[in-house]
């Protein structure tokens, strides 16, 4: 019999999905794919993502926190005195050439101060006095309290400031 129903129609096997359902199943693949190959791609590059920078040199081990290297350093002969080149991440952009001393300071690195002090790093009243003016500008009262007691009086911080400030330059 042509022309008669055999009933309601059944949907097929490929009837339309709604987009906002189909695009909450792909956005997320899709997004998962980005990710991974921005991940190859820094890699690539050689500045793997999330991964941890290792110091270049004392003073940015210093700036870094890292006790372990700065100690390892002093051991193989390194100069906590000496002025070295940091990365902009270390202290600031504006200020790129410190001592491992200096960067120990703008780190806030306390304990890590005491260590150089008993290596020998630190010496003479005059280094502990700027040491003192340094953590005045950086605001670190502990560094401050432990090289001058009785407050960094005398301290021209805009002069020590610029004169760390010209180093970069």
């Amino acid at each position: 019999m042509t022309g008669v129903s055999d009933g309601p129609r059944k949907r097929s096997a490929g009837a339309c999905v709604p987009r906002a359902i189909q695009w909450a199943f792909v956005a997320p693949v899709v997004a998962a794919s980005a990710l991974v190959v921005s991940f190859v791609a820094f890699d690539m590059a050689g500045a793997p993502p999330l991964s941890y920078r290792m110091p270049t040199n004392m003073a940015e081990a210093a700036g870094m926190g890292s006790g372990w290297e700065v100690l390892r350093r002093l051991r193989d002969g390194e100069d906590p005195n000496a002025v070295q080149p940091v990365g902009p991440d270390v202290i600031s952009s504006s200020i790129r050439r410190v001592s491992a001393v200096e960067a120990a300071v703008w780190g806030r690195r306390v304990q890590l101060l005491r260590l150089l002090e008993r290596e020998g790093a630190i010496q003479g009243d005059e280094t502990k006095r700027y040491l003192a003016c340094l953590a005045t500008i950086a605001r670190v009262p502990a560094i401050v309290e432990h090289f001058a007691p009785g407050g960094a009086s005398g301290c021209d911080e805009d002069r020590v400031l610029r004169q760390l400030e010209a180093r970069a330059r």
